[in-house]
């Protein structure tokens, strides 16, 4: 039960932002939620298989668990390195809802500006809150983390 509450944010920013752009027009939200899809799977199969968590409970969010039924553990493991060349698959699941901001400026609507009020707010603020109060300060690779420093 506490994975689900450590994934919670990150899966609120991609609901929140299939909603924000199924308001903008719905087959933006079908490729955002394809995106966001490929952008997991790729951040298992290359960033996970370098980290100290990859198929433990010890990884607090549970994808290192999930990155070990699907891929193989890297042979010479270096997660700076597979981070700080890979996380832009995850990372842009947080700039493409932003996109959005063109269909409030050509057609306004309270709803859509309400929406990408609550998406800023969870995915700028409390997801990056949330990972730093509770996964970051038990995950195995923190020593080593780019985002940690």
């Amino acid at each position: 039960m506490g994975k689900i509450f450590e994934i919670m944010p990150h899966a609120l920013t991609v609901l929140i932002g299939a909603v924000l752009l199924f308001l903008c027009h719905p087959l933006l939200s079908l490729s955002y939620l394809i995106i966001s899809a490929v952008g997991m799977m790729w951040f298992w199969g290359t960033i996970c298989p370098n980290c100290l968590g990859y198929g433990s409970h010890g990884c607090p969010s549970g994808h290192g668990l999930v990155s070990a039924r699907l891929f193989k553990k890297a042979k010479k493991p270096d997660f700076k390195k597979a981070f700080k060349r890979n996380i832009i698959a995850v990372a842009i699941q947080w700039f493409i809802p932003l996109i959005s901001i063109y269909w409030l400026v050509t057609e306004f609507d309270p709803l859509k500006l309400g929406v990408l009020i609550l998406f800023c707010l969870v995915g700028f603020v409390w997801l990056p809150y949330a990972s730093r109060k509770k996964g970051c300060r038990r995950c195995p690779q923190q020593v080593d983390c780019p985002w940690k420093k």
